[in-house]
């Protein structure tokens, strides 16, 4: 199939999404060969072009990104058929960026075999790929838990650990991607897990 890109129309008073008369083709961004019909996926050109600004800035140096998002299997799964575009209203999810105009959030999750690809096409290294988890446990953040002998502020930091590694909180959803140039490390973020094969 084809894939046509959606962009916003004002029809009777009211936002809606309208297809364009001509299907989408990007050799930057690639998409899934078989879908279904109506299909729908996000492609963030942007994002691209600020990694390669980004190398082209940087003299020497290491990028620690860490977002919500997944690899390409896992972003264009047959199963996702509406993508990944979510919108935040006062702590409640929706799918309609066309209601709370102006007042909620709009975003979408990252791509990360996108942004890895186009990295290594600027010229950095991939240093290391992995949960938000395993990143922090790898960094010993059950020991920073453990050497905390107050009590009150144990509970407190235990609350705020759960919240960053536990797979029902952001400990999965969140993923960590390091870019080097010209430093080549091994970073204790991944001793753990590096799922750079997966990207």
């Amino acid at each position: 199939g084809e894939f046509f890109e959606l962009t916003v129309a004002i029809e009777q008073d009211s936002f809606q999404w309208r297809a364009q008369d001509k299907p989408f083709n990007s050799p930057l961004t690639p998409l899934p060969s078989v879908c279904v019909e109506g299909y729908t996926t996000e492609v963030n050109q942007q994002a691209l072009a600020w990694i390669d600004s980004l190398y082209q800035t940087m003299k020497d140096g290491l990028v620690l990104l860490v977002d919500y998002g997944m690899a390409r299997s896992e972003y264009h799964h047959e199963q996702r058929t509406e993508g990944t575009l979510r919108c935040y209203y006062q702590h409640k999810a929706s799918d309609n960026p066309f209601e709370n105009i102006g007042q909620q959030d709009i975003t979408t999750s990252v791509n990360f075999s996108d942004v890895a690809e186009q990295a290594l096409d600027s010229g950095f290294t991939i240093a290391g790929y992995c949960t938000q988890a395993m990143f922090l446990i790898s960094l010993g953040i059950d020991q920073y838990l453990l050497d905390e002998k107050d009590l009150e502020r144990h509970s407190i930091l235990a609350q705020q650990v759960k919240q960053l590694v536990l797979p029902s909180a952001m400990g999965e959803s969140f993923k960590v991607l390091a870019l080097t140039k010209k430093q080549p490390v091994k970073l204790d973020g991944f001793k753990e897990q590096n799922l750079v094969n997966k990207l």
